[in-house]
């Protein structure tokens, strides 16, 4: 199950009867102290308590408080109030903020009497995410804004923009301007000069700075900064002119109170990629490490794949990038769109659960303590589900400071059984409406048209060829749900003679002795992208048409039957006689429900 977030701070500060307290910072995990909790106290006028910061980085602020008689306000070094509560009010909040290493205050101001339930301030990461604005497929632009504001903006303190809302011309600009404001830093990116890793020219110092000096994002004043994008690790000397030109950037007046980040693959691989790494450790820039993971078939290799690309891996940035670990990001990509990026190959694999993996390992494993941020990419890439998971790992590990996983779900879920159709038709029941109407197939190319990132994974499937007379049927009985919880089905259903179809293929999805969700359920079409291309089908001129079907359900017993039918109702074929619909990619798995 998924465990709740709460206040769980390391110790408590139970007797505060002056006006001033210390606590030192208590480590949680890899990036995350405690370093002051105040505890039932009723407060009139104004009280101050001292904490101090191991490094420059993020406080969090939490508290829950009520206030009567005048307004509540809190503030740290006397700056500007960081949380306010007005007469009458009582509510749990939040707010984060940037501060340098040393000594600060933090002070209570009430107006008249305010009960403050409990307070905690912790040292947090920079938690970073790209982007603010990017869509997950399968939401409308204003449920889009209402799941930002709910469930994804409050644990993140450092957004990614796009160009378009910097220079005023995209539908959130408005979201943009009432977060602007709030404590948070906002990065705008921009793609790096073609160097020959991306098949451009070697360039001088000169060249590299007239380029990053020449971007419109780069000298806006509503970004603190700018992330570039990217660097994998090529040997060649445009990488150390790239560290020149940063390190003259922050030497200048009119650029050094701006941050360059970048995001980087392995650079502790060669002399010019480290002097880049060694650049932005002594700017004070960020490396945002992309870690695009993808499933592997058991937990045993998907442990053994995160023992090598980020153990090991980051060891050895910490052993040739001195200062890199501390000035770094994970970037975990959380590919979940279809037609766009999967990083879940399998079917059978809980892609939560993985997510929950790496994030495990960050906060955990000695090779990252210090780590100074947790990042994600990208929105855009997303389902909805998948989007709200990652603000929680964001919020279980970086802000709570959490050891334990997120979640105690398999890797594997137990639930149906070869729903990619590899052993095929093994596990499932058939009901056929005529000879040889439902078979397994194996097609190349069909896993890559799905935008699936690995081959051949997808290359199996069924089929199912509509009778005039009665539909095709397929079902599993699905095993180890636990009455009560959400759980979610998905498949990609697609016209297996005619891939160019742009129709919708009718299919009906039905659950035994469980109560399906309709609302909650949709089917979204996507075609393959440009950089899937399966002949014929370009993604351009020529595309692979799929539908790609969610379907939520609450279980009322330890099983369900799922049947699945080529019929779109009872007497209702839906479609010509004749079509030939492939389906795979058909999983179970408990549905993440925010609170």
């Amino acid at each position: 199950m998924i465990r709740p977030s709460t206040f769980l701070p390391a110790f408590i500060l139970f007797a505060l009867i002056t006006t001033v307290a210390r606590a030192e910072p208590e480590r949680r995990n890899n990036h995350t102290w405690d370093l002051l909790f105040i505890d039932k106290q009723n407060v009139e006028g104004k009280r101050t308590f001292a904490f101090s910061t191991p490094t420059t980085r993020w406080i969090y602020i939490g508290t829950r408080a009520k206030s009567w008689g005048g307004a509540f306000r809190v503030s740290v070094d006397d700056q500007s109030d960081i949380l306010v509560f007005q007469d009458g009010e009582s509510d749990t909040r939040e707010a984060m903020r940037h501060l340098p290493a040393g000594d600060h205050t933090l002070t209570l101001h009430a107006g008249g009497t305010a009960k403050l339930y409990h307070m905690v301030v912790r040292s947090v990461p920079e938690i970073l995410m790209h982007n603010l604005t990017d869509k997950p497929f399968d939401l409308t632009h204003e449920i889009h804004t209402e799941l930002l504001e709910r469930h994804v903006i409050p644990p993140i303190n450092t957004f990614l923009v796009p160009r378009a809302l910097v220079i005023g011309d995209h539908p959130l600009v408005p979201l943009f301007e009432k977060y602007r404001d709030s404590g948070r830093r906002w990065l705008a990116g921009y793609a790096a000069f073609g160097t020959p890793d991306v098949g451009g020219d070697s360039f001088s110092v000169d060249e590299a700075l007239e380029f990053i000096t020449g971007q419109e994002v780069v000298n806006s004043p509503l970004v603190h900064g700018t992330i570039c994008d990217e660097f994998t690790g090529y040997n060649d000397v445009s990488y150390s002119n790239y560290a020149e030109a940063y390190r003259r950037l922050k030497a200048s007046p009119e650029y050094r109170d701006k941050l360059f980040y970048i995001y980087v693959g392995n650079l502790y691989g060669n002399e010019p990629g480290r002097d880049l790494a060694a650049s932005i450790v002594e700017t004070g820039g960020l490396l945002a490490w992309e870690r695009y993971l993808t499933t592997k078939s058991s937990e045993s290799a998907a442990r053994e794949h995160l023992d090598e690309v980020l153990t090991k891996q980051g060891q050895a940035y910490r052993d040739n990038c001195p200062g890199s670990i501390e000035h770094m990001a994970v970037c975990f990509g959380f590919f979940s769109r279809p037609g766009g990026h999967m990083a879940n190959m399998y079917p059978g694999v809980n892609h939560k659960v993985y997510l929950d993996m790496q994030f495990h390992v960050v906060a955990n494993d000695p090779v990252f303590k210090d780590v100074y941020g947790l990042m994600g990419y990208h929105s855009g890439y997303s389902d909805e589900e998948t989007l709200r998971w990652m603000a929680h790992l964001f919020r279980h590990y970086g802000i709570e400071g959490r050891t334990d996983r997120a979640t105690d779900d398999p890797y594997v879920s137990p639930h149906l059984v070869n729903g990619d159709f590899v052993d095929g038709l093994a596990g499932w029941m058939v009901d056929a409406a005529g000879e040889n109407s439902v078979r397994a197939v194996t097609q190349e190319g069909l896993g890559f048209l799905q935008a699936r990132d690995g081959k051949p994974q997808g290359d199996t499937a069924v089929v199912l060829t509509r009778s005039k007379n009665q539909p095709n049927r397929i079902s599993q009985e699905l095993q180890d749900l636990e009455p009560g919880r959400l759980y979610a089905f998905h498949m990609m259903v697609g016209d297996f003679g005619d891939l160019s179809n742009g129709q919708t293929a009718a299919v009906q999805v039905q659950f035994g002795k469980a109560v399906q969700l309709g609302d909650k359920s949709h089917s979204k079409t996507f075609h393959n992208p440009p950089h899937r291309k399966v002949p014929p089908y370009d993604g351009e001129e020529t595309k692979a048409w799929w539908t790609y079907h969610r379907h939520l359900f609450r279980a009322r017993s330890d099983t369900a039957k799922v049947t699945i039918s080529d019929w779109a109702g009872l007497d209702n074929p839906g479609g010509p006689a004749g079509q030939e619909i492939v389906m795979n990619y058909i999983q179970v798995h408990p549905y993440f429900a925010s609170e």
